[in-house]
């Protein structure tokens, strides 16, 4: 049995590896950003490998990357695929790994296509 997090958000290595692909399951919402009130942040629901619905915040660069491909709409997001890219990068002066979402080689169908 693998095991999942049992975060209601996303776990890079837990819930999702680099290549995997996840899905939209509605339009989400702007959340506050806990270090910058000033700031809000896109929180999505999404389902992938792991077991239901989990939460994903995505930062500037996966957002321009969706909207660009599926409408500056989110609700239009809704059963979208996206694959996810996990990059080490530097916040607040740590490595970390980061997840960025691009959009996938789809079929006709709308369907990723494995190459």
């Amino acid at each position: 049995m693998k095991l999942q997090s049992e975060s209601p958000y996303i776990t890079i290595g837990l819930d999702v590896m680099d290549g995997d692909t996840i899905i939209f399951c509605g339009e989400g919402e702007y959340i506050d950003d806990r270090f910058n009130p000033d700031r809000k942040k896109l929180q999505m629901p999404v389902k992938g490998k792991f077991n239901g619905e989990k939460l994903m915040t995505l930062n500037n660069t996966s957002q321009k990357s969706m909207a660009q491909a599926y409408g500056y709409d989110t609700s239009e997001w809704k059963d979208k695929e996206a694959m996810v890219q996990i990059s080490e990068t530097i916040v607040a002066g740590q490595k970390r790994n980061v997840m960025y979402l691009t959009v996938p080689n789809l079929n006709k169908d709308g369907h990723v296509v494995i190459q």
